[in-house]
């Protein structure tokens, strides 16, 4: 299995409101991010990405949103819905980037 990195905003991983939990899940969406800006992957990869319980993500990805850090299109029963972040700063650079000089 290849090598995963995630990524997330420098501010967002310094909050303490959001749950180390929380922080992961919103890693997993990022990771899953396209150009488009959005992603839809499943609880069930998630979970399997986190080594976090379903249901733990579940009320996860409810706290992200209902902290306006994700944006949630829900596409309807048996769908995976789509995600985005919810931009922050447009100063602050996402930790682990490379700074190129």
């Amino acid at each position: 299995m290849p090598q995963r990195f995630f990524r997330i905003w420098a501010d967002q991983l310094a909050r303490k409101d959001i749950r180390p939990s929380d922080k992961l899940i919103l890693m997993a969406i990022n990771n899953h991010i396209g150009k488009n800006g959005v992603c839809w992957p499943g609880i069930n990869r998630i979970a399997a990405e986190t080594g976090i319980n379903r249901k733990v993500v579940l009320r996860g990805i409810v706290r992200l949103e209902t902290l306006k850090i994700i944006h949630i299109d829900r596409q309807g029963k048996g769908k995976s819905n789509q995600y985005s972040i919810v931009p922050t700063s447009p100063t602050e650079g996402l930790v682990g980037e490379r700074k190129t000089s």
